[in-house]
This record gives C-alpha cells, sequence and structure tokens, in this order.
C-alpha cells in the first residue's frame, strides 16, 4: 500500500483546518477544493486524506457536492 508524503498531508490538514476555522468548526472543504488549493496530484491527496483518516485527525462527510472533509472533533 502506498504511503503519502508527509508534505501533502501537511497541505492538506493545512487547508482543512483553515475551513475549519472560517467557519468555526461548522462545515469542511470539498475534496475538489481542496485539490485546488493544495496543488497535489489527486491519487497522492487520496493517499493522504485517507491517511489522515486512519489517525483520525480528520472525518469526512457525503454532502449535495461530494465528500467534505474536516477536523475531528
Amino acid at each position: 500500500m502506498p504511503v503519502a508524503k508527509e508534505t501533502d498531508k501537511y497541505f492538506a490538514l493545512t487547508e482543512i483546518t483553515k475551513a475549519h476555522e472560517k467557519s468555526g468548526g461548522h462545515t469542511g472543504i470539498l475534496f475538489n477544493d481542496l485539490a485546488t488549493k493544495t496543488q497535489v496530484p489527486i491519487e497522492d491527496l487520496k493517499e493522504a486524506i485517507r491517511e489522515l483518516c486512519r489517525e483520525k485527525k480528520i472525518t469526512w462527510y457525503d454532502n449535495v457536492h461530494g465528500k467534505a472533509f474536516k477536523l475531528k472533533k
């Protein structure tokens, strides 16, 4: 199983944290927006997201526009 680079995880976690602070923890960030803001290749970003979910740092939910990610409470 491939392992995500720490920088990819850092970029993803940084953008998710910004979205968390902006919304007060109510909403997350959509995957497409996350990919655009981080400029990380899609496959690498998917692996980074999987690892962050396994580490229980973030959680995901289905939104009407797709999957969204936010910090774990």
